[in-house]
């Protein structure tokens, strides 16, 4: 019978790797609805925040703060996601859509100002 001995560098280096794939259990905590799974939906946040980025580079203040399913089905979804940019909101409109290797397409239009945020 093998005995497999672990030093405590190996032990940390395992949680580590451990951890980082349960990472993709965890979901966010963005206010609103969505039809994206975690993984899904940090990804169109990480996509959301770039766009807006080059909308308004002097803005260092923004998040999400609410977000819409506006349609759903099984060849994909549509949905709202609303930014606060510096005091103003902006609507973006995103779309999900199944691509032929097993992924979604993130799809999305250019912001919309939609208001002041109060």
């Amino acid at each position: 019978m093998k005995t497999l001995r672990l030093n405590p560098t190996m032990i940390v280096v395992m949680a580590f790797f451990l951890l980082c794939g349960c990472a993709g259990l965890v979901s966010t905590s963005l206010p609103g609805k969505t039809t994206a799974s975690p993984m899904l939906e940090r990804d169109t946040l990480s996509t959301l925040m770039a766009m807006d980025r080059a909308d308004d580079k002097d803005c260092k203040a923004r998040k999400v703060v609410n977000r819409e399913v506006v349609a759903g089905n099984p060849q994909g979804a549509v949905e709202h996601w609303i930014l606060n940019r510096c005091g103003t909101l902006v609507r973006y409109r995103i779309t999900y859509a199944p691509d032929s290797g097993g992924g979604t397409m993130i799809g999305w239009t250019p912001g919309e100002v939609v208001g002041k945020a109060q």
